[in-house]
C-alpha cells in the first residue's frame, strides 16, 4: 500500500475512532438527562440539553471530515462506501477499522434509544403539566400554577428534542 492511501486509512480510523469517543461523551450526557428529567430540574435540563447540542455539532463536523476522506479514497460517504472500502482492505488493516466502525455503530444506536426514551419521557412531563394546569383551581385547592419558567423550560426542551432527534438521525 502506498504512503499517502496509508495515510488516509490512518486518518480514516482516526476519525472514526474520534467518533466514538464523542458518541459516549454524548450517551453519558444524555444518560444524565433522563436522571435530571426524572428530577424534573429544569436547570439541570437546560444545561445538559446545551452540551449535549455541543456535541452533536462536534460529530456533524468529524462526520463530514470523515465522508470527505471516504469521498477522496473514491468510495461513496455512507455506510456502503465504508463496507466497500474494508473489503477491499487487507484483513490486518480492515479488523481494528471494522472493530472502531462496529462500535461507532453501537454507540449510535446506544445514543438513539437514549434520546427516544428521554423524548418520550418529556412528552409524558408535559402531558401531565398540561393536564394539571387545565384544571380549574376550585378542583385542586392545593394545586398552583407553576412558575412561567418551568413551563418554558418544557417548551424549549420539547424544541431541543426535536432537534436532536433529527441530528441523531442524520448521524446515523
Amino acid at each position: 500500500m502506498n504512503q499517502p492511501l496509508a495515510r488516509k486509512i490512518q486518518r480514516l480510523y482516526q476519525l472514526i475512532a474520534r467518533d466514538t469517543q464523542k458518541l459516549q461523551q454524548l450517551n453519558r450526557v444524555m444518560q444524565q438527562l433522563s436522571e435530571a428529567l426524572h428530577r424534573c430540574n429544569s436547570a439541570e435540563i437546560n444545561r445538559l440539553i446545551e452540551c449535549q447540542q455541543q456535541l452533536l455539532q462536534s460529530i456533524d463536523h468529524q462526520g463530514q471530515q470523515r465522508d470527505g476522506l471516504l469521498q477522496a479514497l473514491g468510495f461513496s460517504a455512507d455506510k456502503t462506501g465504508i463496507t466497500q472500502l474494508l473489503k477491499k482492505l487487507p484483513p490486518k488493516i480492515a479488523n481494528p477499522i471494522v472493530r472502531q466502525w462496529q462500535a461507532y455503530l453501537d454507540e449510535i444506536n446506544a445514543c438513539h434509544q437514549l434520546n427516544q426514551n428521554n423524548g418520550l419521557l418529556m412528552a409524558q412531563q408535559q402531558q401531565l403539566i398540561n393536564r394539571l394546569l387545565s384544571k380549574a383551581p376550585h378542583q385542586h385547592p392545593n394545586l398552583q400554577s407553576p412558575p412561567k419558567s418551568s413551563a418554558s423550560c418544557w417548551e424549549s426542551a420539547d424544541r431541543r428534542v426535536a432537534i436532536t432527534t433529527k441530528a441523531t438521525e442524520s448521524i446515523a
